[in-house]
C-alpha cells in the first residue's frame, strides 16, 4: 500500500487515496482467491505446497512422484508390453498418442503454481522485515527471505528443465518403476464386457460403471442399451435357421458365450451346427461373427 501511495504522488493530479486503497484491496482479494484455488487443487491430489517443494529438491525422482500423485488411476504402465495405458472412462486403452508424455505439462503447472506461492510469501516476509525492530527477529526473517529466493530460483530452473524431451522421458521412466502392471493383470474376468458407456456382467446381467482396478482392456466401443432392437439381425437368423425359434435362441446365447474368453470353443460349435443349413448364408454369418468378435481375441 505504501508503495502504491508513493507512486500516486507522481501522478498529475494524484488519484484520490480512497481509489488507490480500493484498487489495492481488490488486487489483494484476487491474489488470495488465486492462492486458495491453487491450494485446493493441490489438496484434491493429496498434495500441499510443502510436498511440491520436497519433490522439487528430489530432482527427477520428485518430478516422477508428482506425476504419480497427479495421474494415479489415469495412467498405468504395462512393463510386459513397455507401454503406458490410459483410462478411457470404463476401460483401459493403450496410450497410442503419448498422452502420458504430454501430461508432464501438469507437473510443470504445479511448479508454476508453487512459484506463485513463493513470490507471495516473499512479499509477506518483506513487509515483516520493514516492521521488525528486534535484531534476532530480523535475522530470522532475512534467512527466510533468502530461502524463499533460493526456492524460486530452483523452481524457475525446474520449469525450464521440464521443457526438455530427455527430462520428460526420464520422468516417465521413473514414474513407471516399482508401479504399474506386469501385463498379466489385463482382462482377468471373462464375464465382464466393457462398452463405451459402462461394463456389462455377462453372467449376472448387471450393467455398471467400469473400475480401474478391474484392469479391463479388451472393449466393445459401442454404447450398450438394454432395450436395443435389431430387426434385420433377427430376420437374418430366422432365415438361416428355417424359422426354428429354439435354435435361433440357442445361437443367440452361443454368441453371447463367444464374447467371453471361451469364444474359440463357442465359435467352433457354432460352425459345426451350421453345416446342415444353407451354406452361403452360413458363411455370411461366419464372416459376420468373426468381424464382431475380432476385438475380443486375447
Amino acid at each position: 500500500m505504501e508503495h502504491c501511495l508513493a507512486w500516486n504522488q507522481k501522478n498529475t493530479p494524484p488519484l484520490p487515496e480512497a481509489d488507490i486503497q480500493k484498487t489495492v484491496a481488490s488486487i489483494a482479494r484476487k491474489d488470495a482467491r488465486r492462492i486458495k484455488k491453487i491450494r485446493d487443487e493441490l489438496e484434491s491430489f493429496g498434495l500441499d505446497h510443502d510436498k511440491v517443494i520436497d519433490c522439487l529438491y528430489r530432482n527427477e525422482d520428485g518430478d516422477a512422484r508428482l506425476f504419480q500423485y497427479l495421474f494415479d488411476g489415469i495412467f498405468v504402465y504395462d512393463h510386459g508390453a513397455a507401454l503406458w495405458n490410459k483410462w478411457a472412462g470404463h476401460y483401459w486403452q493403450e496410450d497410442e498418442t503419448d498422452d502420458a508424455y504430454k501430461s508432464i505439462e501438469k507437473v510443470v503447472e504445479l511448479y508454476r503454481n508453487a512459484l506463485t506461492i513463493e513470490k507471495k510469501t516473499e512479499k509477506k516476509i518483506a513487509e515483516k522485515i520493514k516492521k521488525a525492530t528486534d535484531s534476532n527477529a530480523m535475522l530470522e526473517l532475512e534467512a527466510e527471505d533468502a530461502k524463499c529466493l533460493a526456492t524460486q530460483k530452483e523452481l524457475r530452473g525446474r520449469i525450464r528443465a521440464l521443457e526438455s524431451a530427455s527430462r520428460k522421458r526420464n520422468v516417465l521412466w521413473l514414474a513407471g518403476i516399482g508401479t504399474g502392471l506386469t501385463g498379466r493383470e489385463w482382462d482377468k474376468d471373462p464375464w465382464k464386457l466393457a462398452c463405451k458407456n459402462g461394463v456389462l456382467n455377462l453372467k449376472e446381467g448387471d450393467f455398471l460403471p467400469g473400475k480401474q482396478s478391474d484392469y479391463i482392456k479388451t472393449a466393445c466401443e459401442i454404447e450398450y442399451s438394454d432395450d436395443a432392437k435389431c430387426p434385420k439381425w433377427e430376420q437374418f437368423l430366422k432365415e438361416i435357421f428355417d424359422h426354428n425359434d429354439k435354435l435361433v435362441d440357442y445361437i443367440k446365447h452361443l454368441f453371447g458365450y463367444a464374447i467371453t474368453e471361451c469364444y474359440r470353443r463357442a465359435c467352433a460349435r457354432c460352425r459345426r451346427g451350421m453345416e446342415d443349413y444353407r451354406q452361403n448364408n452360413a458363411q455370411d454369418l461366419d464372416v459376420l461373427v468373426e468381424d464382431v468378435m475380432k476385438e475380443f481375441r486375447g
